[in-house]
């Protein structure tokens, strides 16, 4: 460990465990949002405090809470002739707003023939957020 602290860190950090201990008569020590104030084993609780000084806001997974599963809607020809360009628009929204282009990873479009054949695929191209479109041609 002498490549990553000194003996002065070391001491330093053995003084401020005991300190907490001294506070808190625990050793449960952590780096996250909260700390543990007081545990109750009997009544099987405990008491959490906030870190204050904790880096990230309160609000930071909040967008978690909820799976943002998106609802696409895609707008052009059903048909297309052969050798037709064909112009579509994809809509990707979550809760009637556009899903964030930075939690997509890709937007693909898939072209199958009458018979239901594969015949083109290729990424979509984003025009704004939550709107892509897909111009297809087949030859």
């Amino acid at each position: 460990m002498g490549q990553y602290l000194t003996l002065d860190e070391v001491a330093l950090r053995w003084d401020n465990l005991k300190k907490w201990y001294g506070l808190q008569g625990h050793f449960w020590v952590g780096c996250g949002p909260f700390w543990l104030d007081k545990a109750f084993p009997i009544e099987k609780t405990l008491t959490l405090r906030r870190f204050e000084q904790y880096p990230d806001p309160a609000s930071k997974w909040s967008r978690f809470s909820a799976p943002m599963i998106p609802v696409n809607e895609v707008d052009g020809p059903s048909e297309v002739t052969i050798g037709a360009e064909a112009v579509y628009d994809v809509f990707v929204t979550f809760e009637d707003k556009p899903y964030p282009a930075a939690f997509i990873a890709e937007v693909k479009y898939l072209v199958f023939d009458a018979s239901g054949v594969l015949v083109a695929s290729g990424p979509a191209t984003a025009a704004e957020e939550g709107h892509y479109t897909v111009t297809s041609a087949r030859t």
